[in-house]
């Protein structure tokens, strides 16, 4: 199959965060929520904020950590888990051990074993040494474990902190987050907050990286809140939009409308292949893709053409009082075309952005990030040292 796709001239990516197009926009609502904390009067531009951060790929915490490396005043990284815990293991150990059972939680973008983007961490503090990251995933893949130096592991913990919790204990954040702020949470969010309430500082704002809405997630936050349903319904689709009925009737907080809109939409996706006929349809499907690209219908690459993903994150800062607005929402179409560009430093994040062929992306650079960039040549950045490439 590798063979064939190259003849062709078709390379295959992801759309999870194994691409570093995913984390490009990650790196820049880094930037958005300390502008909104400024513009807020909550800090002066320069000063340190930490960041709690659910992941279970360490693609969102380490978009955090490319915005520290940018110049973004960032003191800590905490990297929230749930009952998967390998990544809080590791941070405190040293030691990554994929041999355990994985736990279905109720914050299922969790559920990993195997982290992809640590191995890009792993390489950054260590030197950019190739070979060592290369022998450290070479155990992983054959035994299961490595085990990383003591002198490594204090250059992780000079960066990053770590914390988990049980799903028991993400329902009752979600819980306590409603009650005691109003604010309704999605499981993952609610571990970060909580573990983001056991480890801010008095001193040092946090903010807690809310990755999705409460709603794609209805079942397990009304659980949480009300206890278990009576459903009415006789298939799960049905059941699933009761329950997100129920939870806009019970908290009065209207579901996004690209989430509610979905009832009335038809399945587009109900082929079903065996296994052995995943090499033709790849083929097929990779083919079309490079069709409709070919004819002028789509102006992006086969992985966007693939992907109709937006990111997006909701700041809440667990120090202040202050809501803070969702800074913009990227579509995954629009940096691709220059992310296939990137190079292996996070440097580059800010050429690709500031020379997209899209106007959007080149506009998002202007007005939302260069605002920051500017304030910390003149506050924060040490004389003699240039901040940006």
């Amino acid at each position: 199959l590798k063979a064939e796709l190259a003849a062709r001239n078709i390379t295959l990516t992801s759309a999870n965060s194994i691409n570093i197009g995913r984390l490009a926009p990650q790196v820049v609502y880094y930037f958005d929520a300390y502008r909104q904390l400024a513009e807020a009067g909550v800090i002066r531009q320069g000063e340190r904020i930490d960041f709690c951060v659910p992941t279970g790929n360490y693609g969102d915490v380490l978009a955090g950590w490319f915005a520290k490396t940018l110049g973004l005043p960032v003191r800590r990284l905490i990297v929230a888990s749930n009952a998967n815990h390998v990544l809080s293991d590791f941070l405190e150990t040293g030691v990554y051990d994929r041999r355990r059972d994985l736990v279905r939680t109720s914050s299922p973008s969790m559920d990993i074993l195997v982290s992809s983007n640590l191995e890009r961490a792993l390489y950054y503090l260590d030197d950019m040494n190739p070979v060592r990251t290369a022998a450290r995933m070479a155990a992983l893949k054959a035994d299961g474990i490595y085990r990383i130096e003591p002198e490594l592991l204090d250059k992780f913990r000079a960066v990053y902190g770590c914390g988990w919790l049980d799903d028991a204990e993400t329902s009752d954040a979600v819980r306590e987050a409603w009650e005691t702020t109003g604010r309704l949470i999605d499981p993952h969010t609610a571990v970060a907050w909580k573990i983001a309430q056991k480890q801010a500082s008095p001193e040092v704002p946090m903010v807690v990286l809310s990755t999705a809405s409460p709603f794609k997630f209805c079942r397990d936050v009304f659980n949480a809140l009300y206890g278990p349903l009576k459903l009415k319904s006789t298939t799960p689709e049905a059941a699933a939009f009761e329950y997100m009925d129920a939870l806009a009737d019970s908290t009065g907080v209207e579901p996004p409308q690209c989430l509610s809109a979905l009832r009335t939409q038809s399945v587009r996706f109900n082929a079903v292949y065996d296994v052995d006929q995943a090499p033709e349809r790849v083929l097929a499907a990779s083919s079309d893709a490079v069709q409709i690209i070919g004819s002028g219908r789509a102006a992006w690459s086969p992985f966007a053409a693939a992907s109709s993903l937006f990111f997006s994150s909701r700041a809440v800062s667990c120090r202040s009082p202050y809501v803070l607005r969702p800074p913009l929402r990227i579509s995954a179409r629009v940096l691709t075309s220059s992310a296939w560009h990137f190079r292996s430093t996070p440097f580059s994040l800010l050429s690709v952005l500031k020379r997209s062929r899209f106007p959007a992306v080149r506009k998002l650079f202007k007005m939302k990030t260069i605002w920051c960039f500017k304030a910390f040549e003149k506050s924060s950045v040490k004389p003699g040292r240039r901040p940006f490439p």
